[in-house]
Formats: C-alpha cells, sequence, structure tokens
C-alpha cells in the first residue's frame, strides 16, 4: 500500500488553523466540479505514461503546488476562507481567489495524498463560490511559470505539455504521469526527523525515491483553453 509522505500529511493536517485564513467552512457536498480530488471526478480509466513533469508547470503567482501549503500560500497571495469538503480519500481542504468581475478564478486544494492547483474562468456556481477572495492579482494572462494559461489552444497547449494520455469525447485532454524520482536532500533530512525511529537502512530503503502521479485536465470552448486543473501527489 502507497502512503503519503510526512510532508503532505503535515501539510494537510494543519491546513484547519492558519493565522491567515479568514474563516473555515465546511461543506458537506461534491459541488466543486473543478476539483480533481472530488470522487468520481472523471469517469475515465487510464494508464499512467511514464514522463516527468516540469517543475515549471507546478508553479503560479509564485505559489509552489506540492511543497508550499495553503498558509503559506495565502502568505503570498493575500488571506482567503478555507472550505474543507469530503472524507478519506476525497478529504480535501481548498482555498479560493477570484479576478474582480469575479470572472476568472484560481483555487489550490490539498487532500490525504493530492494537491493541486485550477484556473478556470466563469462555470457553474458551486457551494462556497461566495467564499472566493477577490484579487486583482487573478487577471487576464495570469499564467503558470511554464507558459500555460486561459485562452490558449489545444495545440498551444500541447506544445507545453507534450502529446497528452487521453482526448475525450468532450473536448478535454488529459496528461496522466507517474514516474520515479529521487528526493531531494533537504526532503531527505525533513523526513529523517520525522522517521527518526527507523535504522538508516530501513529509512533509505523506504524513502530515498518516490512516485510522482500527476493528473492534468485542459477544457476548452471557442474562444480557446476555458479550464485548467493540475493535481499531483508524491507517494513512497
Amino acid at each position: 500500500m502507497m502512503r503519503a509522505t510526512a510532508l503532505l500529511l503535515a501539510l494537510f493536517s494543519t491546513v484547519v488553523s492558519f493565522a491567515q485564513t479568514r474563516e473555515t467552512t465546511r461543506v458537506n457536498d461534491d459541488s466543486d466540479w473543478w476539483s480533481i480530488i472530488r470522487e468520481n471526478s472523471t469517469d475515465e480509466t487510464l494508464q499512467p505514461q511514464a514522463q516527468d513533469v516540469p517543475a515549471a508547470n507546478f508553479q503560479i503567482l509564485g505559489a509552489v503546488v506540492g511543497s508550499d501549503n495553503l498558509e503559506v500560500i495565502q502568505a503570498k497571495l493575500g488571506k482567503a476562507s478555507l472550505v474543507t469538503r469530503g472524507d478519506a480519500s476525497t478529504a480535501r481542504a481548498q482555498i479560493c481567489y477570484t479576478g474582480l468581475d469575479r470572472k476568472d478564478h484560481l483555487t489550490f486544494e490539498i487532500g490525504e495524498v493530492q494537491y493541486g492547483f485550477y484556473l478556470f474562468s466563469d462555470g457553474a456556481k458551486w457551494s462556497g463560490s461566495d467564499l472566493c477572495t477577490k484579487s486583482k492579482l487573478v487577471a487576464p494572462g495570469l499564467k503558470t511559470l511554464s507558459g500555460l494559461h486561459l485562452g490558449q489552444t489545444v495545440e498551444e497547449v500541447k506544445a507545453i505539455l507534450g502529446k497528452p494520455t487521453s482526448s475525450l469525447k468532450n473536448g478535454d485532454i488529459v496528461y496522466f504521469r507517474q514516474i520515479s524520482k529521487k528526493t531531494s536532500a533537504s526532503d531527505l533530512k525533513k523526513m529523517r526527523e520525522y522517521y527518526s525511529t527507523l535504522t538508516e537502512k530501513q529509512f533509505h530503503e523506504n524513502y530515498d525515491f518516490y512516485d510522482m502521479s500527476v493528473y492534468i485536465v485542459a477544457r476548452f470552448s471557442r474562444t480557446g483553453l476555458v479550464y485548467l486543473g493540475v493535481s499531483k501527489s508524491d507517494t513512497y
């Protein structure tokens, strides 16, 4: 059985006690249609591709998804209301920012073993959408460090992310990638402190490498890209 890293568990376990957070709201539904962590968010069954995904695709407005917890993201982007949903594998904590015209949205979430961000324009309202924080940072042209942004064509997205794992009947393109990666020295140091009871041999056998899984969904309309969902998990 795969386990979430100590670092990710720490990210999730502390999200409900921020000094940065405006308020915490519990929502008992799955109306957050934009969430990849949400149960049954897709009916598509895909086999992962053994390809890496450049780190620049996980960075937006200085926030590094997978490294920054929701408190750190708020310190960079401004205070936001925290919404929690789901249970067990679908449990998720979310914060949301919206443009001054409330058209474009940028949301972040952390789950039991996943974390991600979503950039989308318009779309159906969901329970908690009224809690999104207005921000001038969520403006037309907002892009990831790799250059992904709303309004792009399918070919422009493919030029950045490569050939998709699947092109769905509804026009979405999906990337599902999984690769074994070496744990960084800084993360190993933090994890060694957490797993202090393990012998050196046990620790390095279990934690020198991890599996990175990435799930990216891009949705288009006649105006180009209208939804980008990027979800990432690191497991051992």
